[in-house]
């Protein structure tokens, strides 16, 4: 069996806390149509089952690579060009909204 880094506890933990936060808010009842899911509840617990196959699959299939510094500047550039265009994007969305109603609900809109 593979030993179990820092790392990937971290990231169990921070799984298990979104599971925690999700079940709370299914049990509060807490939000309504998020993303297509009944609840925000609902999407978070769905977000943990994707957050544990994520990091099992990269437990399971953990490869040594070569990293240098051209490789971490193109990946914090691409990065920061994906952060700008999501945020941008979301800017346009509330500009359109408030110019002229959007009549259909947003997870509709969006996707």
């Amino acid at each position: 069996m593979k030993k179990i880094n820092k790392m990937a506890w971290g990231r169990y933990v921070f799984a298990l806390a979104v599971v925690s936060l999700g079940v709370v808010f299914v049990c509060e009842n807490v939000g309504s149509e998020f993303f297509g899911f009944g609840s925000v509840g609902n999407w978070l617990i769905y977000v943990w089952f994707v957050m544990l196959a994520v990091i099992s699959l990269q437990m399971i299939i953990n490869k040594k690579r070569i990293v240098d510094e051209r490789m971490m500047a193109m990946a914090f550039e691409a990065s920061r060009i994906t952060f700008v265009f999501v945020i941008f994007s979301a800017f346009v969305v509330i500009v359109l909204d408030g110019v002229k109603s959007i009549a259909i609900p947003y997870r509709l809109f969006m996707s």
